[in-house]
């Protein structure tokens, strides 16, 4: 039986940010100590947030030491002042109460939660990778999610209210057929890039007691699902070249979640 859980959190009202603090070494030797990084996650802990949102998380990004040098551990470090540089992401108090609300009704207690994104990362990059840079995308069913990496940190996140359930509704009004068909039939047939070869194809789709039989052309659906899957990339791509860190990317992106699994979507 399941007694605690750690929950991800996602959703159209994450935001995030990146953020500095700062703190004078004031002591003999000007050494950085456990305390300075301490008063740091401190203040970025209690950085101000729009009204009504939580702080979901503070990442730390690097500290920097007043010669504008940036370290990883800077403990022991002489330095007059010390900088530190995180991603805050912060959601909507309400929708995050009552999520987790949710999960305590059924008698199961949140032990912590996490970003999805920020989660699925953990489990798909390797420390190389996110030294490397990397942007993991993730297509869920109703929404998608992402954060890039540079130099082993977050740098940047973002959340669209668009995910695999999408595709489907469009397969629904764009060829007239049941919610249930068109998840079939995206899941067995779907594909965003269509053959040369498969042209002239047609899907056959069997009759039932309330369905007659259909012959969908194949270039159909993959037209019908292209379009919406290039438009939640293109949504993506725009969010990413805004940032500061997307002028000099050189590293590698990553498709997770269910809705990454339909064909074609690497090219």
């Amino acid at each position: 039986m399941i007694n605690e859980v750690y929950l991800a959190i996602t959703g159209a009202h994450i935001r995030s940010m990146n953020v500095r603090h700062s703190v004078v070494v004031n002591n003999p030797n000007n050494e950085v100590t456990e305390d300075h990084l301490d008063e740091l996650r401190d203040l970025a802990q209690k950085h101000a947030l729009p009204a009504d949102y939580s702080l979901v998380h503070e990442l730390l990004q690097h500290y920097v030491l007043d010669d504008n040098s940036v370290t990883d551990n800077p403990l022991g470090l002489a330095s007059r002042r010390l900088a530190a540089d995180y991603h805050l992401v912060y959601g909507m108090s309400t929708r995050l109460l009552t999520t987790i609300r949710c999960i305590k009704e059924l008698s199961v207690e949140v032990k912590n939660f996490a970003l999805s994104s920020y989660a699925t990362a953990q489990a798909v990059l390797t420390k190389g990778r996110k030294q490397l840079g990397a942007v993991v995308i993730n297509l869920g069913g109703g929404l998608t999610d992402w954060v890039a990496y540079e130099r082993g940190a977050v740098v940047h996140s973002g959340v669209l209210a668009v995910g695999g359930d999408h595709l489907t509704n469009d397969l629904v009004a764009g060829l007239k057929i049941p919610y249930a068909r068109a998840e079939a039939l995206k899941k067995q047939h779907g594909s965003v890039v269509l053959r040369p070869e498969e042209a002239e194809e047609q899907i056959i789709l069997d009759g039932a007691y309330n369905f007659e039989e259909r012959r969908i052309w194949r270039e159909s659906v993959c037209t019908i699902l292209q379009a919406r899957q290039a438009e939640t990339l293109e949504i993506v791509l725009d969010d990413l070249e805004r940032q500061p860190f997307w002028q000099d990317f050189a590293g590698s992106i990553f498709l997770t979640g269910g809705a990454s699994q339909i064909d074609g979507l690497a090219e």
